[in-house]
Order: C-alpha cells, then structure tokens, then sequence
C-alpha cells in the first residue's frame, strides 16, 4: 500500500468523476473482512448534500471539496470531513484503482474504479 494524502484522495476521486466506481464499507482484518455497504453508480460532483437539481433553485453553489454523488443522484458520499492526517492508501496492485480510507480501528472505506 502507499499512502496519499487528503488532497491527493480529492485528486484521484476528481480524476474518475464520469467514471463508474464502487463504494464500500468494510470491517475486519487482513485475512477476513465482512462487506457491511456497497454503493455504485457514476462518480459525480456534488454542490451540496441533497438532489442533485432542484426545481425552485437554479443558481450555482460553491463546490464542496469531498461531496460527490454516486449513482442516480440520491446516494452521495461526504468526505469533506477527512482530517488532513487520514490514513489513505492507494493499492498498487490494482494498478492504483482502488484506495483504502480508515474510517477507525478495522473499519474502512474502499473506493474502486469500475470498467466503463
């Protein structure tokens, strides 16, 4: 595993936006993880928490770094968040398509690229 840092978990999320991507939250250790949520979908930018358009608002809002949508626009996940010292890791094996975030002690979350 080689760590990255939060801005460079932003980067590499920016860099798949269009893209479809798996979401996962996991727990366990390096011989047995349980799977506890999968979310996928296409990789959005959100501009805030909710739909992703609205009837009544039209106008633009600031992006917030860490908030993007996943799917049909009803899931989104939030990692505005992350503290700047978050354990992040990209897995190389996977020719750097997958990163593992520490969400607490064996609990993590898994993003990967998906095939378009």
């Amino acid at each position: 595993m080689i760590a990255m840092s939060r801005e460079q978990l932003f980067l590499w999320l920016d860099d798949r936006l269009g893209a479809p991507i798996r979401v996962s939250v996991e727990m366990g250790q390096e011989d047995h993880n349980v799977v506890l949520a999968t979310l996928e979908g296409t990789l959005q930018r959100r501009r805030q928490a909710g739909p992703l358009t609205s009837l009544v608002r039209t106008e633009q809002r600031p992006e917030v770094a860490g908030l993007y949508g996943v799917g049909d626009g009803t899931s989104f996940i939030d990692l505005s968040a992350i503290p700047a010292a978050a354990e992040c890791f990209v897995d190389p094996v996977n020719e750097g398509n997958t990163v593992l975030l520490k969400l607490g002690d064996d609990a993590w979350l898994t993003l990967s690229g998906l095939p378009a």
